[in-house]
């Protein structure tokens, strides 16, 4: 029996997922025994995976990295009150751009304030998780996406906007994809297309990411 989109976790699944998808695909199976590792996993922290999403939306890695550690360092233990607390210009001499300290405020406000209503995640579908996490600004569904994979370990996610995923199917399956083909492409692996997705990433790169 399919598992319950709201209860299944895709670490405690992961043995499950890889065999229904070799199963159903020969390009995912090849994939499945190149990658035999663990799923993806998040850094921890709900909030702070947030906030470090939208602190480095639009620029490199590497530059995201070095004005997270910045905020950390300025902020100490608690870079959500930091945030809370700062004047813009403040955060701005950071590297934070005027509207990502806009974003990150919001951010922070909400969570605060329990508007993102975190006590029923467990009870929401991914379709309403998403709607609930783009209310904050900043949030767009890409970043929603990417925390139901990686922090809430949902299992049936298939984030047809990220590029990485459309290069990696269209390499592997030797054919292009617009955004209605690649829904498509994958309606035979659900409720497992989490796992479909970070195959097809890895296949682009053989480092482990972390979000």
């Amino acid at each position: 029996m399919p598992p319950n989109p709201c209860e299944c976790n895709l670490v405690d699944a992961w043995p499950q997922a890889l065999a229904a998808l070799c199963a159903a695909s020969q390009q995912l199976a090849t994939l499945a025994a190149r990658f035999p590792d663990s799923p993806p996993r998040a850094h921890g922290d709900a909030l702070l995976t947030l906030m470090r999403a939208i602190a480095g939306q639009q620029i490199s890695t590497r530059a995201a990295d070095a004005i997270w550690a910045r905020l950390q360092t300025a902020a100490g233990d608690d870079v959500p009150g930091f945030i809370a607390a700062a004047n813009t210009e403040a955060l701005r001499q950071l590297g934070l751009s005027r509207q990502k300290v806009t974003y990150l405020k919001d951010l922070v406000e909400k969570w605060r304030s329990g508007a993102l209503q975190r006590e029923m995640w467990g009870q929401m579908t991914d379709a309403e998780l998403i709607r609930r996490l783009t209310e904050v600004k900043g949030i767009g569904r890409w970043t929603a996406e990417m925390f139901l994979i990686f922090h809430l370990q949902r299992c049936d996610v298939w984030p047809v906007d990220d590029i990485g995923l459309v290069r990696a199917a269209e390499a592997e399956f030797a054919q292009s994809f617009d955004r209605r083909a690649l829904k498509g492409l994958a309606e035979p692996w659900r409720p497992w297309r989490s796992a479909a997705t970070w195959l097809l990433w890895r296949s682009r790169s053989a480092e482990i990411v972390f979000y």
